[in-house]
């Protein structure tokens, strides 16, 4: 239930769900604690949530023509509830490529929604670095995505060319 209220950000459906299904649980007619678990994982049951359904999608390879650009996360949600999720990546280097996590994202029923995100870079070169969807309380949410991450200076080198090209 707690995890159900982390990922759809709507604590009075988790109150509702705790109302519903709490008190049948903690009833002293189960022969035994099996018989309760049994009942409460059927009953919540449509609330869980499998790895494949939120979803991400990332480029392979992600190329950074400044040390501050932006690339695009497509979170799709197939659950039949809005969720509220943060995009996070994680990087090898961390001192060399850093990735603040996002806002909140409320994805609705059904739909898919892009998130841009943007690593900050202190040096050229590739760093591996993985995607994952987390709820607002930091649970994973579904299946992380590896990718690389590439900054390069291209932009200025650009500029130097063109100049040198002029002179």
């Amino acid at each position: 239930i707690s995890a159900f209220t982390s990922l759809a950000g709507d604590s009075a459906g988790g109150d509702t769900l705790s109302a519903q299904f709490l008190p049948l649980v903690l009833s002293t007619s189960w022969q035994n604690d099996d018989q309760a678990r049994s009942y409460l994982a059927t009953a919540l049951a449509p609330y869980g949530v499998s790895a494949s359904a939120i979803t991400l999608r990332v480029a392979d390879h992600v190329v950074m023509t400044s040390r501050n650009t932006q690339f695009p996360v497509t979170v799709s949600n197939t659950l039949d509830y809005p969720v509220r999720v943060k995009v996070v990546v994680t990087t090898s280097n961390e001192n060399r490529l850093s990735v603040p996590q996002s806002d909140l994202v409320t994805i609705d029923a059904g739909e898919s929604v892009t998130v841009n995100v943007s690593p900050q870079a202190t040096a050229n070169g590739s760093v591996d670095a993985v995607v994952q969807l987390v709820t607002q309380a930091g649970n994973g949410v579904g299946t992380p995505v590896a990718f690389v991450i590439e900054a390069t200076e291209t932009g200025k080198v650009a500029w130097v060319i063109v100049i040198g090209s002029g002179v």
